[in-house]
């Protein structure tokens, strides 16, 4: 039996977008790398587009979530990733006017590893600057960056 507390959580991440229809546009990159213990990251695989719209909470203690789901080549072998990205508006915020986003990076392949974090509106918007890895046998890191700007040359330009 499915509690009505679970199926609230899942009503609302999977309820249309807000009441007043403002999607936020998710535009950037996913590349993978290898990085042995005290190197520079060498590119894998580089700049796979991701273009999402993202709904906002339109009440308290309502989240709106999308994802992508990739996989990258990497001299390990294949990598996927499968990334959310939720907007949460606060339990007692009438206005959503404290509105906050997540994005969490689930990795599987030769490694596995999740990571998230926490971001203001600024820091997320056009898209969430994060690095997500694992350590494969060799001791090297296998990893993905999420990334605004496209790399060029094995390093963003732009900046």
């Amino acid at each position: 039996m499915i509690r009505k507390s679970s199926f609230l959580a899942v009503f609302l991440l999977c309820s249309p977008a807000s009441a007043d229809g403002v999607d936020l546009p998710l535009n950037g990159y996913l590349s993978s790398w290898t990085q042995s213990p005290g190197g520079v990251p060498v590119p894998s695989e580089i700049n796979l587009p991701v273009r999402l719209n993202l709904g906002r909470p339109s009440g308290p203690g309502e989240a709106r979530a999308v994802f992508v789901e990739k996989e990258l080549a990497s001299p390990a072998g294949a990598l996927k990733i499968r990334a959310d990205f939720f907007s949460v508006c606060p339990h007692g915020d009438a206005a959503c006017a404290g509105t906050y986003f997540q994005a969490k990076a689930v990795l599987s392949g030769p490694v596995e590893s999740l990571c998230a974090a926490y971001f203001n509106e600024a820091d997320f918007a056009p898209f969430p600057v994060m690095a997500c890895a694992g350590r494969l046998p060799d001791g090297r890191f296998l990893g993905v960056t999420l990334h605004r700007l496209p790399f060029k040359d094995g390093r963003i330009h732009d900046l």
